[in-house]
């Protein structure tokens, strides 16, 4: 019998071997136990012991080995895709202060001096001159205006809900006041939320914007509500107006509507737009957190 494996003595018979598959490593003891021709047995049975060599990967050994090689892969892993984050951070740092200093300023530059050129010119500007400087101002500006959301959104510092939510609540209050019109915002403190990317952060502020400036600068209202709520992990804007509405079906090439549906699908989001002749604007818009 082997001890651990045989529950008790085998009968052997005319065999002078014993045949054991698919044993555990480890130690045994083989016992073996004889009888004469005439049945009797001796009283002491004669014991060998075994002992069975685990394969190297059944090792506790190579176990540590492994789990120490794979927690380093991991490491290293981390470590890799940190240094190409980190390295990204860097360059969107890098550019934003670029086009900053260079670009940026250059525009500023231009919308200066077609205002010094216009008030240099004075009574002797004819119409066509003045409205050449003033498509210089105004074309000078929006590229300017656009050049500022590009440079906010590649700089990393802004990809936290804090630095979003106040500019968000800024650019209500001041696209609202410099045309007298009345506002309301809800708009929270803090988002609890992992932070956006700058893609996602990006389309978002532009889909926020394009609907708001629609409202003040096209609608005709008197006042206009903006409120934003995280639920259910999901972040829902609603903007609304009582200004003199529009046929969404005639208006779908123009007001940026086309940008609006783009950007909200890019976010996996859905948009609702309820509006008509005479009835206002209300633009309700979900996107995941």
């Amino acid at each position: 019998m082997l001890e651990g494996i045989d529950p008790d003595w085998v009968r052997a018979g005319n065999r002078r071997y014993a045949s054991y598959t698919n044993i555990s490593p480890g130690e045994y003891v083989f016992k073996v136990m004889g009888s004469n021709n005439d049945g009797v047995w001796n009283n002491q049975a004669a014991s060998i012991k075994i002992r069975i060599t685990p394969p190297f990967w059944q090792t506790w050994w190579f176990r540590l080995l492994m789990v120490t090689s794979f927690a380093a892969a991991l490491f290293l892993l981390h470590r890799y895709r940190l240094n190409k984050l980190l390295a990204v951070e860097r360059t969107r740092i890098r550019i934003a202060r670029d086009l900053h200093d260079d670009i940026s300023g250059t525009l500023t530059g231009i919308v200066y001096f077609s205002d010094a050129l216009g008030k240099e010119v004075g009574n002797r500007k004819t119409p066509a001159i003045e409205k050449l400087l003033s498509l210089i101002h105004e074309s000078s500006a929006n590229v300017q205006d656009s050049m500022s959301d590009i440079i906010w959104s590649i700089n990393p510092e802004n990809d936290k809900w804090e630095h979003l939510l106040p500019k968000l609540r800024r650019f209500v209050s001041d696209i609202c006041e410099s045309k007298g019109i009345h506002y309301d915002i809800e708009i929270p403190e803090l988002i609890e939320s992992r932070n956006l990317d700058m893609e996602r952060r990006r389309n978002f502020w532009l889909i926020f914007k394009e609907i708001v400036t629609n409202a003040v600068r096209h609608s005709e209202c008197r006042k206009v509500t903006v409120s934003l709520s995280a639920e259910k992990n999901r972040l829902r804007l609603f903007v609304a107006d009582d200004g003199k509405g529009f046929n969404p079906k005639i208006a779908t090439d123009g007001n940026g509507l086309k940008n609006i549906y783009s950007r909200a699908n890019a976010l996996n989001g859905k948009v609702q737009l309820t509006t008509g002749i005479g009835k206002g604007t209300r633009w309700e818009v979900s996107i995941p957190l």
